[in-house]
C-alpha cells in the first residue's frame, strides 16, 4: 500500500480534526483490531468464506460511514485510497470465486491465505495511519501469536535405565554425539559445540512404496536446507531402503556429495536441479526383485526349492531320531498292547476323581477333560502305530510326495473358489494343518522304512543319521538357505550405490558396505547417524517387561546393534562373528517382512507352514560375548537346532544366536529410537499402508512411547482423516511431545495422504489405480508411471509444508525454527 497521502506527523497528529474526522477514524480503528479480518488466520479451521465476509463488511462498512460523516475530508481520503487500490481488487476476485464455489480445494484455501496475508499488511499500514491521525502512534494490529513452545535447550542421548549397562550407554551417547558434532561442524552449524536439541528424521515402513513416497518428500528437504540439520535418521524396513542409500552416498569424499542445497551436487541438489544419476539409478531399478530375465527366474527357483529341501534335511535328523526310538520300543508295544490297554480306563478315572477333589472343582474338571484327551490322542498312536507302518511300508515315498504337495493343492483350490466363499476360507484355513500332517507323514515313513526294509541296517542308519548331524553342524548356513540373500543382494544392488558425478552416467555398487565404519571415515561426517530399526523375535523368552509383545526393539548401526534383552556391543565385535553382516544385510533383515515370526504380527496358525515352505526373510545373528562366541566361533551355530526353534517358537534371548526380522514388526515408524534418545524435533514421514486412515503405526507408538519411555504424545487427527472422496484437509499435523523430565519437542507427522491440490497427473493416476496412494506393501515391482506417482506425490507433500501461507514470506534458517514456525501456525 503506498504511503497515506494525509499522513500527519507526529507533531501535527489530532490537531485541527473535524468532530467526524475523530468519530470515522475511530469507529474504522476499532473495526480493524477486533475484525477476522485482521487477526491471524487459523489454518486448521476452515474460515476462509468467514474472513472473505468480514473484509467485505469492512468496505461496505467504510463506505456508509463516510456517506454519514460528510465533514471526514482528512480521515475519508485516507480510507477511499485504502479501499480502492487494496481492498475492492481483493474482495472483487475472491467474490467471484465463492459464486462459482472454488474456494473449497486445499490450492485456493492456500492461496487466499497468502493474498489476505498481503491484505492485513495494507489493513495494517491503514490502522497506523488511523492511529497517527488520531495522535496515538503505536496502536496497531495484533501482533502474530508468540511461539508456543516454551525455548529451553534439551540435551540429546539415552537416558540409562532399569536393565540398561551404564557403561555401554555411555559409550553410545558418546560415539553417536561425535559423529553429530562432526556433521555439524562440516556444515558450520550454529549449534556445532552443543549437544542440544537433536533433530530426527523417521522413514517408515511400507516397501517400495513407503520409500519412494519419502524420497520425494526428502528431496524437498534437502533442496530447501532442512535435510543438513538432521543429526539422527532412523529408518524401518522400507524407509530402510532410503536410508542406506543416503548413507552409501554420503560415504563418497567427493567435494560435489554433500546435504547443502547447492546447484548440481550430489545427490539432491538445489532447487531448480533435475534429479542427480544416483536417483536416477533408483527409477531404472524400480522392479529390482525381478531383473533379469530368465536368469533371475531360474536362480529364484532353485533358491526355493533348495530352501525347500534344506527344511527338510534340517528335520530329519529329529525324525530319525525318533523313528530309531519307536523302532526299538516296537516289539515291546507289540507284546504289551493287550494287557495295559485294560489299565487306562481305570487310571484315567482315578485321575479325575483326584483333580476334581481340589479347591476349585471348575478347574479341575477343565485340567482332568485336558489330561483325558492328551491320554486318549497318546493311547490312540501307540495302538494304531504297529498297523499304520505295516500299511505305509512300500509307500513311503508317495506318502511323502503327497503330503508335500498338499499345501500347494489346498493354496491353489481355495483361491481358485475364492476366500469369499465358505468352502475357500475352509480350504485356506486349512493350510495350517499342512505341516503337522507333512512331519506325520515322514516320521511314519522312516519307521516303515526301519521296520520293515531295513531292519538289518538299522546300525548303519543310525550312524547315517549322526554323520547327517554332523554335516549340518559343519557346513549349513541357516541364513544362506532361506529368502534372505536373494532379497538382500537385490536391494544392494539397488539402493547401495554412490558416484554418477558430471558427466558420469553410470554409478557404483557397494554391496559389501560394512556396518562399522573404516577410521578414516571418522574424520568426515556428511550424513546423519543412521538408526536402523529391526524387531527381535523371542516368543519363548521370560522377561516380564515384554507383556506378551513376543519381541523387543533391535537396533543396527554403525557404532553399536543390539537390543535391551541382548545388551548393545560394539558393531564391530558382530561384525567379527559374522563377516556377512554388512550395511545390505542389516536393510534387508530391517525389511524382513514376510518371516514365521514377525513380533507382534506373528500368526501361530501359520508359523510353521511358512518355516517349512522357507518363507523366512529374517536373519538368525550370533551374539557376541557369549560362551559360543567367545571359545567356538570357529564353528557354525548347530542349525537344526535354531529351525527347529524357529518352527516351534521356542526362541528366546538367551542362546547364542538370536532372531531378528522386520522392524515394522513391533513399530512401523521410527520413532521410537529417536525418543529414546531425546530429540528435541522429529520430523516422520509415515508411507505404511493405511486407506482408511486408521493410524494404526502412530497410535501403537503412542501406547509404546508413554509405557517404555515415559513420553507424552497426543496427536489432533481430525486434519488426517479422508472425507467420502478419500481426501484430507492436511498433508501433516504437529504435535507435542512431553518428555518425562517436562523438557518439550515436537513431532511433524507426515501421512502419505491426497488433499485435492495435486497436480492433474496425481488425480488422474488415482482415478485409474483407485488403491493409490496405498496400494498394498505385497506390491514390490513399481512401473515408472507408478514410481513417478508416489515420488511426486511425495515431493507436492514436501512443497506444501513451505508454502509461504503457512510460513510466510521469509524461509526458515534452521529445521528447528521451521517445525518451531508450523506449530506455531498448524496449532492455532
Amino acid at each position: 500500500m503506498t504511503r497515506m497521502q494525509t499522513d500527519a506527523s507526529p507533531e501535527d497528529s489530532g490537531k485541527d480534526l473535524s468532530v467526524h474526522d475523530r468519530e470515522l477514524a475511530w469507529l474504522l480503528l476499532t473495526e480493524l483490531r477486533t475484525r477476522i479480518t485482521t487477526q491471524e488466520l487459523p489454518l486448521r479451521d476452515g474460515v476462509e468464506e468467514t474472513a472473505l465476509q468480514s473484509v467485505y463488511d469492512f468496505f461496505k462498512l467504510a463506505r456508509e460511514s463516510m456517506g454519514k460523516r460528510p465533514g471526514s475530508g482528512r480521515c475519508s481520503a485516507i480510507v477511499v485510497e485504502a479501499l480502492n487500490k487494496d481492498i475492492r481488487p481483493f474482495t472483487a476476485y475472491w467474490h467471484g470465486r465463492k459464486a462459482a464455489g472454488r474456494m473449497g480445494s486445499v490450492d485456493e484455501r492456500y492461496e487466499f491465505r497468502r493474498q489476505l496475508k498481503e491484505v492485513q499488511g495494507k489493513l495494517g499500514t491503514l490502522a497506523d495511519a488511523l492511529s497517527r491521525l488520531l495522535g496515538k502512534p503505536g496502536a496497531l494490529l495484533p501482533s502474530e501469536s508468540p511461539a508456543t513452545l516454551e525455548v529451553r535447550p534439551v540435551p540429546f542421548g539415552i537416558i540409562p535405565t532399569a536393565g540398561m549397562d551404564e557403561d555401554t550407554i555411555r559409550n553410545m551417547n558418546e560415539a553417536e554425539a561425535g559423529d553429530v558434532q562432526r556433521r555439524r561442524t562440516h556444515y558450520e552449524l550454529p549449534n556445532a559445540d552443543t549437544r542440544d536439541d537433536a533433530v530426527g528424521l523417521a522413514l517408515s515402513g511400507g516397501g517400495i512404496r513407503s520409500s519412494i513416497f519419502a524420497l520425494g518428500v526428502v528431496e524437498v528437504l534437502a533442496r530447501k536446507g532442512m535435510l543438513k540439520d538432521v543429526d539422527f535418521m532412523s529408518t524401518v524396513s522400507g524407509g530402510g531402503y532410503l536410508g542406506s542409500f543416503i548413507t552409501t552416498v554420503l560415504d563418497d569424499p567427493d567435494e560435489d556429495v554433500t546435504l547443502s542445497p547447492e546447484k548440481g551436487k550430489r545427490p539432491f541438489g538445489a532447487e531448480g536441479d533435475h534429479e542427480s544419476t544416483v536417483v536416477r539409478h533408483l527409477r531404472n531399478h524400480s522392479k529390482y526383485l525381478s531383473e533379469g530375465g530368465l536368469q533371475t527366474v531360474f536362480r529364484l527357483g532353485f533358491v526355493l526349492l533348495y530352501g525347500l529341501f534344506s527344511s527338510l534335511l534340517l528335520v530329519l535328523p529329529a525324525l530319525m531320531t525318533g523313528a530309531m526310538i519307536v523302532v526299538a520300543l516296537h516289539d515291546m508295544l507289540e507284546a504289551l498292547r493287550p494287557g495295559w490297554m485294560w489299565w487306562i480306563p481305570l487310571a484315567c478315572v482315578a485321575l479325575v476323581y483326584a483333580i476334581t477333589r481340589t479347591r476349585s472343582t471348575a478347574r479341575g474338571l477343565e485340567a482332568a477333560a485336558g489330561f483325558l484327551l492328551a491320554v486318549t490322542l497318546v493311547c490312540g498312536l501307540l495302538a494304531a502305530l504297529p498297523e499304520l507302518t505295516r500299511r505305509v511300508a512300500g509307500h513311503e515315498a508317495a506318502l511323502i510326495a503327497g503330503t508335500a504337495l498338499l499345501p500347494f493343492v489346498l493354496a491353489a483350490t481355495g483361491i481358485a473358489i475364492g476366500p469369499a466363499r465358505i468352502v475357500g476360507r475352509v480350504l485356506l484355513g486349512s493350510l495350517v494343518l499342512a505341516v503337522p500332517v507333512f512331519l506325520i507323514a515322514v516320521l511314519l515313513g522312516c519307521i516303515a522304512f526301519l521296520c520293515f526294509i531295513a531292519t538289518e541296517y538299522s546300525l548303519w542308519c543310525a550312524l547315517g543319521t549322526t554323520l547327517l548331524i554332523v554335516l549340518l553342524t559343519c557346513f549349513v548356513n541357516l541364513n544362506a538357505t532361506a529368502l534372505h540373500r536373494y532379497y538382500r543382494d537385490r536391494l544392494a544392488r539397488t539402493y547401495l550405490v554412490s558416484g554418477g558425478s558430471k558427466g558420469e552416467r553410470q554409478v557404483e555398487t557397494h554391496d559389501e558396505r560394512p556396518l562399522a565404519p573404516k577410521a578414516s571415515a571418522e574424520k568426515d561426517c556428511k550424513g546423519p547417524v543412521h538408526l536402523i530399526n529391526a524387531a527381535l523375535n523371542v516368543p519363548g523368552s521370560t522377561a516380564p517387561d515384554l507383556r506378551g509383545r513376543d519381541s523387543d526393539f533391535f537396533l543396527f548401526s554403525k557404532h553399536y546393534c543390539g537390543s535391551l534383552l541382548t545388551g548393545w556391543h560394539p558393531t564391530q565385535d558382530w561384525q567379527d562373528l559374522d563377516p556377512n553382516l554388512d550395511l545390505g544385510t542389516a536393510m534387508a533383515i530391517s525389511g524382513a517382512a514376510a518371516s514365521p515370526h514377525m513380533g507382534t504380527l506373528t500368526s501361530s496358525r501359520y508359523m510353521m507352514l511358512l518355516a517349512m515352505l522357507n518363507i523366512r526373510l529374517g536373519y538368525w545373528v550370533r551374539r557376541p560375548h557369549t560362551y559360543w562366541a567367545d571359545y567356538w566361533r570357529f564353528m557354525r551355530p548347530f542349525a537344526p537346532r535354531y529351525f527347529l526353534r524357529e518352527l516351534t517358537g521356542r526362541m528366546t534371548e538367551h542362546t547364542a544366536c538370536v532372531n531378528v526380522s522386520d522392524g515394522g514388526h513391533i513399530e512401523n515408524l521410527g520413532i521410537y529410537e529417536l525418543l529414546r534418545r531425546r530429540c528435541r524435533t522429529i520430523i516422520a514421514i509415515d508411507g505404511e499402508c493405511d486407506p482408511q486412515h486408521h493410524f494404526d503405526g502412530l497410535l501403537k507408538l503412542v501406547r509404546l512411547a508413554w509405557i517404555d519411555l515415559g513420553v507424552r504424545i497426543e496427536p489432533d487427527l481430525r486434519d488426517l482423516r479422508p472425507d467420502a472422496a478419500g481426501l484430507c484437509n492436511a498433508h501433516c499435523i504437529v504435535t507435542r511431545l512431553v518428555y518425562p523430565d517436562e523438557q518439550e519437542g515436537w513431532l511433524l507427522y507426515v501421512k502419505l495422504s491426497m488433499t485435492g491440490n495435486e497436480s492433474e497427473y496425481l488425480k488422474e493416476f488415482r482415478r485409474a489405480h483407485p488403491n493409490f496412494p496405498h496400494d498394498s506393501t505385497a506390491q514390490q515391482l513399481f512401473g515408472e508411471a507408478q514410481w513417478e506417482a508416489y515420488r511426486a506425490l511425495g515431493e507436492h507433500v514436501g512443497r506444501d509444508l513451505f508454502s509461504p501461507s503457512i510460513l510466510g514470506r521469509q524461509r526458515p534458517k534452521c529445521a528447528t525454527e521451521w517445525v518451531n514456525r508450523l506449530a506455531e501456525r498448524l496449532r492455532a
